[in-house]
């Protein structure tokens, strides 16, 4: 008899977690409640002043990777770590406990793994010559690794809670803010979302059929776009826990709270935030406005409040419509672009070889940057296949860190 599999899947696409407009336009044809005209649009913008971006940690041309990544991964929280790791051990014997550099070192081979694909796990340490990585082995033995492996724990296990990912709360929270306070982020930004490898055994691990890693852990990244440093992230399952009550209120729906949420410390500064159609909607763009802050990103044409611009045109050609705050226009390429924008007005360079509006050039060369970005995280993946999810949560974190290392010791 062949059983049934029981395991459920999270399966999420660019429509997932959608705004409270494209869940209901298309059934209700609500009243578009913005008011547009064919006027010219000149943008409001919010100035910014970049004196205080850049990296703000205690670094130098004297400072070395770890000491780069010891700002991020501090030896007080490697102490939390080998406490609780420690702490659970102990259920079984006192034996063999664990200490910071030996943590450290497990750390360093994990985030090795990463760079060096295997098909598993034990051929780190094997003895084929064919296969053989003799660095591994002199860092920590195979079977001390898999016990670090086992015992690896965040908190503390007599806290009755069974949500896995309040078990790493304290570590993600630790993490993101030394993001934030190690770095002040310059003008413009970019939220884009994140899937990290996974094949185990998860609850919220989800299926995405679009994306090239179709099984893994979902995470919101706010990303710098000049450096391409990630200032913050949102993993997907916790984003309901953090979100504060006051941006529940708004009616921007869920992912326009997950993007307030992500853009909260950077409100009223005069950044400007890139967003795709995921994303971007004119009552976001407008609660952005009020809140002193630029937006500019492509948009679905069935979201709330987006005018209708059916008239035909020619590829090459745009139709626009504005409001006193926001543009939005429709632009033949290959296909229809979609666009919304608080920050710029209808211009057309004359030196591009296709007439491109200036918003579009902008984007394409935003999202470039957070392409690349997606494009190293894609590579580090990890080979490990440990049915401790919360592991692979953490490596998320540890690539994160070594991505942010390595740009921080660029600048």
């Amino acid at each position: 008899m062949i059983r049934k599999s029981t395991h459920k899947y999270d399966t999420t696409d660019d429509s997932d977690l959608c705004s409270d407009s494209e869940a209901t336009v298309k059934e209700t044809k609500r009243k578009n409640k913005l008011s547009w005209t064919q006027r010219d649009f000149q943008p409001v913008i919010h100035e910014f002043d970049d004196k205080n971006s850049g990296i703000k940690a205690s670094v130098n041309k004297q400072s070395s990777i770890l000491d780069i990544f010891q700002i991020f991964f501090s030896e007080e929280l490697m102490e939390f770590i080998v406490e609780q790791s420690n702490k659970y051990y102990e259920n079984d014997t006192k034996d063999d406990v664990t200490t910071a550099p030996e943590m450290y070192n497990f750390l360093a081979v994990t985030m090795l793994m990463t760079r060096m694909h295997k098909t598993s796990l034990s051929e780190y340490w094997s003895k084929e010559k064919l296969i053989k990585t003799e660095l591994f082995e002199e860092i920590i033995s195979r079977d001390r690794y898999t016990l670090l492996l086992k015992i690896l724990h965040f908190c503390d296990n007599n806290i009755e809670n069974y949500d896995p990912i309040m078990k790493i709360h304290h570590i993600l929270e630790k993490l993101k803010t030394s993001f934030k306070t190690a770095f002040y982020p310059y003008e413009k930004l970019c939220i884009d979302d994140s899937l990290l490898l996974f094949k185990g055994r998860c609850y919220f691990k989800q299926y995405i059929l679009t994306k090239k890693s179709k099984f893994g852990i979902k995470s919101f990244v706010l990303c710098d776009i000049k450096t391409g440093y990630i200032q913050d992230l949102i993993v997907y399952s916790e984003a309901d826990m953090i979100m504060s009550e006051d941006i529940r209120s708004k009616s921007i729906g869920k992912s326009g709270q997950i993007i307030m949420t992500l853009f909260e410390p950077y409100l009223g500064k005069g950044h400007t935030l890139v967003t795709d159609d995921w994303y971007s909607s004119p009552s976001l763009f407008l609660e952005l406005h009020k809140n002193l802050t630029n937006a500019y990103g492509m948009v679905k044409n069935d979201r709330l409040d987006i005018p209708e611009l059916n008239k035909k045109i020619k590829k090459g050609e745009y139709i626009f419509r504005s409001t006193k705050k926001v543009l939005a226009l429709k632009w033949i390429d290959e296909k229809e672009v979609w666009m919304i924008s608080t920050y710029h007005c209808l211009n057309t360079p004359t030196e591009e070889k296709i007439i491109k509006p200036q918003c579009i050039i902008d984007y394409n060369n935003t999202m470039r940057a957070v392409d690349r970005v997606d494009q190293i995280l894609c590579t580090l993946n990890s080979t490990c296949k440990s049915l401790k999810c919360k592991f692979h949560l953490y490596l998320i974190k540890q690539i994160l860190l070594k991505y942010n290392s390595g740009k921080s010791s660029d600048n």
